[in-house]
């Protein structure tokens, strides 16, 4: 949820809700504090991830990606080189 809102302030709740729904472990706000630092020792830099008055927010940078980038961005390179006559790079 972090890395598709890159940027962008995510509350507690909103996380908490969209991790658990409506199962909702003992102590939620205890399990996303995990979470969260398990999240940041798996980044190569764990600043990344920050913590603010309202909730979390993952820094927007370019070293960080998201797959659905990364494959939006093929599909239109691939776009790009069909549009030029170029179907070599399509596929």
């Amino acid at each position: 949820m972090l890395a598709a809102s890159r940027g962008r302030v995510l509350t507690r709740d909103i996380l908490i809700e969209g991790i658990w729904g409506g199962q909702l472990p003992a102590d939620p706000a205890a399990n996303l504090n995990v979470l969260v630092n398990r999240a940041r020792r798996a980044l190569d830099d764990p600043a990344w991830i920050q913590t603010t008055e309202g909730g979390y927010l993952l820094v927007d940078d370019s070293r960080v990606t998201v797959d659905v980038e990364q494959f939006e961005a093929l599909v239109e390179r691939a776009r790009a080189a069909e549009n030029a006559g170029d179907l070599s790079d399509t596929a």
